[in-house]
Parts: structure tokens; C-alpha cells; sequence
């Protein structure tokens, strides 16, 4: 079996393979498409394998295989100073105290007696 940049890719499924072969090149890509067509021959493997390659030749690039190589951009912005602050004007309204008891609160059993 010749070498594979994925050689676990019959033991795959296409929502796994979708993110594996993003950080591969096209040529990378045409071998798995050629493995899978002459073994498994599953049709979503193949659709992700295809639709990867039209990414590809459309311009997108292929990704870093390690997400932690990568730096965040200069103006990206640190996650203390994400989203929006919360204060007393803006936090929400207390909800309700749940009528029946709440989750996890169970009624107590009752024994019947014939």
C-alpha cells in the first residue's frame, strides 16, 4: 500500500476525514481520492475528499496541521477584552423560582395500598 498522508482513512468517517484534510495539498488529496475509489469506494468519503479539492482549486490554501504553531494576529483581541461587559444596567433579570420544585427535584413517592 503506498504511503498515505492519512493512513487511517478507511477507518474514517467523513465528518473526521472533513477536518484531517485541510491541511493537505491537492496532490496529497488526488492520492486518497484514487485509494478510496479502488478500496472503500464510499460515496461521502469521496464527496469530502472532492469538495476539498474544489476548495482548493478555488484559492483557499491548505491549513497548519498543528493549531498551536500558530500566532494570533496582531489585532486579534485578547480574550479579557472580547465580548461585551456585563454590569448592573445590562445583566439579566433574575428568572422565577420554578413552581415544580425544579430540575433534579423529585416529588416524594407515595406507596399505594390495595
Amino acid at each position: 500500500m503506498p504511503d498515505l498522508a492519512i493512513p487511517d482513512i478507511d477507518q474514517l468517517g467523513p465528518q473526521q476525514l472533513e477536518h484531517r484534510v485541510r491541511s493537505l495539498e491537492p496532490e496529497e488529496i488526488d492520492a486518497l481520492v484514487e485509494h478510496e475509489e479502488a478500496h472503500g469506494n464510499r460515496l461521502p468519503v469521496l464527496t469530502v475528499l472532492r469538495g476539498r479539492l474544489q476548495q482548493l482549486a478555488d484559492g483557499a490554501e491548505p491549513t497548519d496541521p498543528d493549531p498551536t504553531s500558530r500566532t494570533a494576529p496582531a489585532d486579534t483581541p485578547r480574550p479579557e477584552a472580547a465580548g461585551s461587559p456585563v454590569s448592573d444596567d445590562t445583566q439579566a433579570e433574575p428568572s422565577p423560582p420554578d413552581p415544580h420544585g425544579g430540575p433534579g427535584r423529585r416529588q416524594p413517592a407515595t406507596r399505594r395500598t390495595t
